[in-house]
This record gives C-alpha cells, sequence and structure tokens, in this order.
C-alpha cells in the first residue's frame, strides 16, 4: 500500500504498549541486545493535512483505517496497491486477492 499525492513522512508512533517484548542480539554475545516493544495500534500523524493513519491488528488481520480532524477533506485520501490481483467492486467497495485472502477497502 502506497499513500499517493503526499509529501509528508511521519514517523510510526506507537499506542496501546503490550506487555511483549522482541529482542535482537546484534553482534556477538559482548554485542548489544535491542528490545522492540510491541503496540496494538500505529498512528502516522498527518500523512495528509489533518489526517492520521492508523494500523491495528484485530483477530489475526491487520486493518488501516484513516481519521480526519474536523475540516479536513476526505477526497485528498488516494491509495495504490501492489501485489493483488483480481480487483473487483462489491458495494462500491475494492476487494481484491493477495496470496490467497481476499482485502477489502472501506470508504471514507
Amino acid at each position: 500500500m502506497k499513500l499517493l499525492g503526499t509529501e509528508r513522512h511521519p514517523a510510526p508512533t506507537g499506542e496501546g504498549g503490550q506487555a511483549a517484548v522482541t529482542r535482537y542480539y546484534r553482534g556477538g554475545p559482548s554485542e548489544r541486545m535491542l528490545e522492540a516493544p510491541h503496540y496494538s495500534t500505529i498512528r502516522y500523524r498527518e500523512v495528509y493535512r489533518g489526517i492520521d493513519l492508523r494500523w491495528q491488528s484485530r483477530e489475526k488481520h491487520l486493518e488501516y483505517e484513516f481519521r480526519l480532524a474536523p475540516g479536513a477533506d476526505p477526497k485528498t485520501i488516494r491509495i495504490r496497491f501492489s501485489g493483488g490481483h483480481g480487483v473487483r467492486m462489491i458495494s462500491g467497495f475494492p476487494h481484491y486477492k493477495r496470496r490467497g485472502a481476499v482485502i477489502a477497502a472501506s470508504g471514507v
């Protein structure tokens, strides 16, 4: 998924911290261990003016949503998906297959 028409590149921020931590070891035993915290939601603030992008896990599926501030224009949101095939419209929303899974994009 690629956001089109924006020059903004916000850093992700984690929300809803989880108890789990993934540990990575770099180099030999004397090298430092890195810890990556787990979050239930990752937010990218202001991907478009007044619009945040949120990714979250729900029932073993990754979902995204756009959160609009008052006055933000949803028509500025433009997305390109790659790697999918078999795109078709159902109830006005695109659905496509990727690696056997059907993925649906919902309206704003």
